[in-house]
């Protein structure tokens, strides 16, 4: 994007270039106009350079409808203009026979670039690493104790969808 750079207004080359995540383009614009404006000018640039830029969403207070999209993993509610996790249901892992191999999957369906699940995320780690010490085999039923945790934990897992925040840092 070095190119061009006088070509095209320097706060928007800027803005573009700090706004990338994998393939989502993420910035924040004060008024319609100046949304209008980055839409129009940002296309263009990476039409220049083969990047088709598409699926534009954004928030706007008076939009009582917005529904919420997923986003970098996310989902972004865009009437209120927060981001909260994607949890999926892990009920489904007490319906079968729990294993070192169920808990491990598990574990791993939870993605969290804000690390709000850090400390409940420790917990399963932790399950696992006694269930480890204990030459438990990967497909062998785990201990009723470890079982009613995990189960226990699975049930509550929903409640981190309530988990979001409104003051997502920009590095």
């Amino acid at each position: 994007m070095k190119q061009g750079h006088g070509k095209y207004p320097e706060c928007i080359v800027q803005k573009l270039m700090s706004s990338f995540y994998v393939d989502n383009c993420l910035a924040s614009v004060q008024s319609q106009s100046e949304l209008d404006r980055f839409i129009e000018v940002a296309t263009e640039i990476m039409a220049e350079r083969k990047f088709d830029l598409k699926g534009w969403e954004h928030s706007n207070p008076s939009d009582l409808i917005a529904s919420p999209t997923n986003v970098l993993g996310m989902i972004w509610d865009r009437h209120c203009d927060t981001l909260s996790l994607n949890i999926p249901d892990l009920r489904e892992l007490i319906e079968e026979v729990i294993t070192k191999r169920n808990i491990l999957a598990a574990s791993h369906k939870v993605f969290d670039p804000l690390a709000i699940t850090g400390p409940v995320l420790l917990l399963p780690k932790l399950w696992l690493q006694s269930l480890w010490k204990s030459q438990i085999g990967w497909d062998q039923e785990v201990d009723i104790k470890t079982r009613d945790k995990i189960s226990e934990m699975a049930k509550g897992a929903g409640i981190l969808k309530a988990c979001s925040s409104t003051n997502v840092v920009t590095l």
